[in-house]
């Protein structure tokens, strides 16, 4: 692959300029390229460009520096790229190919976001199946249009712009977001998954001497940007259970030797090293049984110091560098990045670790004191506020509510069932087995089982009276409805909680996350909960606990 020729440059400009191509090769249109600092996303641009109709760009920097170049284009992942400029070397110039999307062939049941609910994934609603293959979603809204992103259409789970659209929008990750217009009060958006197009083709980007040694870190962070998105969609989907990790292949060792390696831009060590320790579900010591922790941590805390702001980029990756240090040198490691890092997401996660750390081992007074010194942070950051509700004290129970406790009575409930199918309690329930499923649409592990129970209520349906009552968190039962008219029927009962963990059958089970699961026999006493009733140990469970069919 070639590289553009550089436009001539003004005296004291610093200029990059290049040519990106999209699918099957053409330019893509609506494309833009932006310019920020390194550790920065996409919305905070120092400097925008569009691609022109033949694939060139050309944009003039501040000056020399390290930046992150977003190659963007509706249609295709957005891309992030590592530059660093120098000053005697004031021309950069590259030629990339942008990767496609990888689509599912069988979509289950797509689901929607937009501007109408911020974008937030948990109140995702699901479209409607069509007779004619298509999916649609219509809804009141205000304004005269809206954008929206649609989600459940990607090997990797990510949020894609839909194929119906006036427009695009730029979101912070430098994907695109649909826009289309409102009609009369009301949106319309339908999904063909047969104009999806299968294609698909892998990043590619080539810089031009004398910068032509970031292609190899730009190949490097592009995989593992894709497969930290395809760890996390299998962590949320429950395909990778407990103690299992995530197969990088070769990835880490690669960004582990270039991190260890010489370089002419001494940054990009660093980003080699963020990129390895941010791999989510991986584990060091298991995968490099050779490396001594210690010696490894304190390796790359030489190349990356806990005060350094580039661990704005990958907060979690202190987490994995922790996990190598000695543990008695733990705390202080976490109180550096707290008190000598100059970004404020680094201070509120180390803060967070250290007040999660205090709260499991009951140190109250440290627990206040932490809580204190985060509290700042809350409301920008998610993080902090989210670990203070967890450490704070929760809403009050019932004192009298018992714990769900195997070889005990299941807790007293009651319960309308949606659909007008009347009331049901643990008492209308006794002289059967039932699975009571605590469950939500918004809960990616909760749909990744799914099948396991399909499966385990059409075969032991009637084995000992068995059958499933499922209870929905969703935000309205609007949403339920919706996603049982796509794949999964779910045909048994239902009730429908709210959003709400202290709603009245939630908490007579004390419910703190979920998928949560408890088998109940006959005599209404609990007999198994959670792993036992989760995968392939489900119908383990029930062939081993319900009574035999009469012959």
């Amino acid at each position: 692959m070639g590289c553009a020729a550089h436009p001539s440059l003004a005296p004291g400009e610093y200029r990059i300029s290049g040519e990106l191509r999209g699918v099957g090769g053409a330019a893509p249109r609506d494309a833009l390229v932006i310019l920020t600092r390194l550790e920065d996303r996409a919305s905070r641009p120092l400097v925008k460009a569009p691609v022109a109709s033949d694939g060139h760009f050309s944009l003039v920097a501040p000056g020399p520096g390290d930046y992150s170049l977003w190659l963007t284009a509706p249609g295709h992942p957005g891309q992030q790229l590592y530059l660093q400029m120098v000053a005697d070397k004031p021309a950069l110039s590259l030629q990339a190919t942008l990767a496609t999307y990888d689509y599912l062939e069988d979509i289950d049941v797509p689901s929607i976001v937009g501007s109408w609910n911020g974008f937030n994934p948990y109140m995702a609603e699901f479209m409607l199946a069509q007779p004619d293959g298509t999916w649609v979603f219509e809804r009141a809204v205000e304004g005269d249009s809206v954008t929206y992103q649609l989600l459940g259409l990607t090997r990797d789970g990510r949020a894609v712009p839909g194929p119906q659209a006036e427009g695009y929008e730029l979101a912070d990750s430098g994907g695109y977001r649909s826009r289309v217009s409102v009609r009369e009060g009301r949106v319309r958006i339908v999904l063909d998954p047969r104009a999806l197009s299968r294609a698909t083709s892998p990043f590619l980007v080539t810089f031009a001497p004398p910068y032509a040694s970031l292609d190899r870190i730009n190949a490097l962070h592009a995989r593992a940007s894709s497969l930290s998105k395809l760890a996390w969609h299998e962590v949320l989907n429950g395909r990778l259970k407990r103690g299992q990790k995530f197969d990088y292949g070769t990835l880490p060792q690669e960004l582990l030797d270039f991190a260890r390696g010489s370089h002419p831009f001494p940054v990009m060590r660093q980003m080699a090293a963020l990129d390895v320790l941010g791999l989510p579900v991986y584990a060091f010591t298991t995968h490099h049984p050779g490396e001594r922790g210690e010696a490894l941590a304190a390796e790359l805390l030489q190349l990356l110091p806990a005060n350094n702001p580039r661990w704005a980029m990958a907060p979690s990756g202190l987490g994995t560098l922790a996990s190598l240090v000695n543990p008695s040198t733990v705390e202080r490691f976490w109180m550096d990045a707290a008190e000598r890092n100059p970004e404020e997401s680094v201070q509120a996660f180390a803060l967070s670790t250290l007040l999660e750390k205090a709260s499991k081992e009951k140190d109250t007074q440290r627990v206040a004191s932490l809580v204190d010194r985060l509290k700042p942070y809350a409301e920008k950051h998610m993080v902090a506020r989210a670990t203070i509700e967890s450490v704070s004290p929760s809403k009050p129970r019932d004192e009298q509510a018992p714990h769900v406790v195997k070889g005990q009575l299941a807790p007293a409930f009651s319960a309308e069932l949606l659909e007008g199918q009347g009331v049901v309690s643990r008492e209308s329930l006794l002289g059967r087995f039932y699975l009571i499923d605590f469950w939500a649409t918004w809960c990616k592990p909760c749909l990744g089982e799914l099948g396991s129970l399909h499966a385990a209520a059409e075969k032991f349906n009637g084995r000992g009276g068995f059958t499933v009552l499922s209870v929905s968190l969703d935000q309205d039962e609007e949403q339920v409805r919706r996603f049982r008219a796509g794949k999964w029927k779910m045909p048994w009962m239902h009730v429908f909680a709210g959003f709400d963990f202290q709603a009245p059958l939630p908490a007579a089970f004390q419910l703190e996350s979920l998928p949560f699961a408890v088998l109940v026999d006959a005599r209404g006493n609990v007999v198994a909960t959670q792993a036992q009733l989760r995968g392939e140990e489900l119908e383990k469970t029930l062939d081993a606990l319900l009574p035999a069919r009469a012959p």
